[in-house]
């Protein structure tokens, strides 16, 4: 197989994003790629110049991967899509034992190149306004408590993770959606 082929970009885009998640931005390198990818370092760099190009495309795949998500949920009513969320931050991170993809960006944050700040700068201004939309039922105060649910429930991850307590992140979502008059069961 050549190493030009979209399969191998594909593999690389799916190691390092598995890397991100687990590691965060700053915390893996070419080198680790390409050692579970199975091909040479330098290879890497005909698909990506840099690292920097490489996070881009990570986060432009999570932005793509949001979209396609929500779009699939349009029927639902707000309440509705925002269980779902957190239902498929559950199943998605916590069971896999890995960040959400903002939770590893803000932990890097001070230290990312600024077109990855960019990029996650776009995914979060998409997330925080999918989740205002689904607050509307609250008017005015929709976009402050989207912002308040969005952080917390980003906080709620790393903590569950850090203490091995999926329970926790049970207890703060359920309370969180409690405050904008949502049950989560």
């Amino acid at each position: 197989m050549s190493l030009s082929t979209p399969s191998t970009k594909t593999q690389i885009l799916e190691v390092a994003s598995h890397l991100f998640l687990e590691r965060g931005y700053n915390s893996f390198s070419f080198q680790h790629i390409a050692d579970q990818v199975g091909i040479r370092k330098a290879s890497i760099h005909s698909h990506f110049k840099d690292k920097e190009e490489l996070g881009v495309k990570i986060i432009d795949q999570y932005i793509h991967d949001f979209e396609l998500w929500t779009k699939k949920r349009t029927q639902r009513t707000g309440p509705e899509q925002i269980k779902s969320f957190i239902k498929l931050i559950q199943n998605h991170y916590l069971h896999q034992d890995s960040l959400c993809a903002n939770g590893a960006l803000f932990s890097d944050w001070s230290l990312l190149p600024n077109k990855v700040k960019a990029r996650a700068q776009v995914l979060q201004y998409q997330q925080l306004q999918w989740l205002t939309r689904c607050l509307s039922h609250l008017g005015e105060a929709a976009p402050h408590r989207a912002e308040i649910l969005f952080v917390s429930l980003i906080g709620a991850v790393q903590a569950a993770r850090a203490w091995n307590n999926n329970k926790f992140f049970e207890s703060c979502a359920t309370t969180l959606l409690r405050d904008v008059g949502i049950e989560l069961e």
